[in-house]
């Protein structure tokens, strides 16, 4: 058997009174981490690590077994939350290659771009400098001016004796 699967039977055999005798006894310091995850068996664990060393084994044991909650599901581990995409990404790289400021001058000036962009204005502004695309525009809640073509006219009157 492995070391980890050892580890938990001995786990699962440290909450039977008939079977607590096949805990290995060289591993309780583990097993009282282990058992330290769950906030209603802190306050005997940290009396049973801070004497560990001076307590003998089979004392450690039946202080386990008798004063822990016994659980019998595995301890959850927390997750991590789910960072949100940040919706003005585009505006970051915008300005960051419109003033060309470092990541570290962009977030020290970030706080005076959030209040510039509340007011429209300023937004309109803006658009009309980085020519936004309509879902950018959607997501400023700016309206969307589609661009307008227009033709050059060619002159037809040209000659290189102008010129001179």
């Amino acid at each position: 058997m492995t070391e980890t699967t050892q580890l938990l039977d001995d786990l699962k055999n440290l909450f039977n009174i008939n079977t607590i005798e096949k805990v290995d006894k060289n591993k309780l310091n583990t097993l009282i981490r282990w058992v330290s995850f769950e906030p209603l068996n802190l306050s005997i664990t940290m009396k049973l690590n801070k004497y560990y060393y001076y307590m003998p084994k089979n004392l450690i044991l039946y202080a386990l077994y008798f004063k822990i909650h016994k659980q019998k599901t595995f301890i959850r581990y927390l997750k991590q939350n789910k960072e949100e995409e940040d919706k003005l990404l585009f505006l970051k790289k915008e300005l960051q290659e419109y003033y060309d400021w470092s990541d570290r001058e962009l977030k020290q000036n970030w706080e005076l771009v959030e209040m510039l962009i509340k007011d429209k204005n300023n937004l309109i502004e803006l658009d009309k400098k980085f020519g936004f695309s309509e879902e950018e525009c959607k997501v400023l809640n700016i309206p969307y001016n589609k661009p307008k073509l227009e033709k050059l006219e060619k002159e037809s009157n040209f000659s290189v004796s102008e010129w001179f």
